[in-house]
């Protein structure tokens, strides 16, 4: 699946999972202020957004199946988005939503990728526990 555009009211902000996943990170730093960005300019009235499916079972060994991804900066190309966010798709009466659960980066050199964080708010352990 390519991206699907989609309107950004369509995409929840828990505020606990926000602080677990953002405030954990430095303020002044390029992630946070990053997800900050990105995150008012999907809840913008009239904002279009991304998604792009994430793998249902990839090489790292994350399960992924009912989640989509929007690469972080927004206006950069996808393969040069450092960040992303991770959403689980709901149904809600009958509504389609998408919640954050997490956020972080995409590859990183050392440390949890954004999808192994994904993958243990899902599952309640990292893919290689």
């Amino acid at each position: 699946m390519g991206d699907t555009r989609v309107a950004g009211e369509r995409l929840a902000f828990d505020d606990d999972v926000w602080g677990e996943e953002v405030d954990r990170l430095d303020p002044g730093g390029e992630p946070h202020a990053s997800a900050v960005t990105a995150r008012r300019a999907i809840e913008r009235p009239g904002a279009l957004v991304a998604l792009r499916a994430c793998d249902p079972e990839a090489e790292d060994g994350t399960r992924l199946a009912a989640c989509v991804k929007v690469y972080v900066p927004l206006d950069v190309e996808a393969s040069l988005a450092p960040y992303g966010f991770v959403f689980e798709l709901e149904v809600i009466g009958g509504a389609l939503t998408a919640w954050l659960i997490a956020y972080g980066e995409r590859h990183p050199k050392q440390g949890r990728s954004v999808y192994e964080r994904a993958h243990k708010r899902l599952h309640g352990r990292y893919p290689d526990q």
